[in-house]
């Protein structure tokens, strides 16, 4: 069997997370308008904290942190302080891919409705 020590594993997590904060940072950058210019420093630094604050809600999973962060960068920050419909999405006890399912049902929904239903 092979055994993995502690120091192999968090360097194995460490190259995974890179890889994701890279991934993520270029998608939103190619589509989000609003992140085109952010400074990668900074795009970094955000979906980290938002990292922390999925969890809260729990979501762990790379796919709906992802939707996670793209939510908020769609709808702002502070998008569970805003949208009733967010925290009653967030605050159930549904599995963290429904979760994120739901929330990008609901920024669709939201941005068709500002459109005015023009899909």
């Amino acid at each position: 069997m092979l055994n993995i020590g502690s120091d192999t594993y968090a360097k194995l997590e460490s190259a995974d997370l890179e890889r994701f904060l890279s991934s993520l940072t270029h998608f939103l950058r190619e589509n989000v308008p609003d992140m085109e210019h952010e400074p990668e420093r900074n795009l970094r630094q955000q979906i980290l904290f938002l990292r922390e604050d999925a969890r809260q809600h729990d979501i762990v999973g790379r796919r709906p942190l992802a939707l996670y962060v793209i939510t908020a960068a769609l709808l702002g920050t502070d998008f569970v302080d805003r949208y009733s419909g967010v925290r009653q999405i967030l605050f159930t006890q549904e599995d963290e891919e429904i979760k994120a399912a739901l929330l990008a049902g609901f920024t669709a929904t939201l941005f068709d409705a500002l459109k005015g239903g023009d899909a």
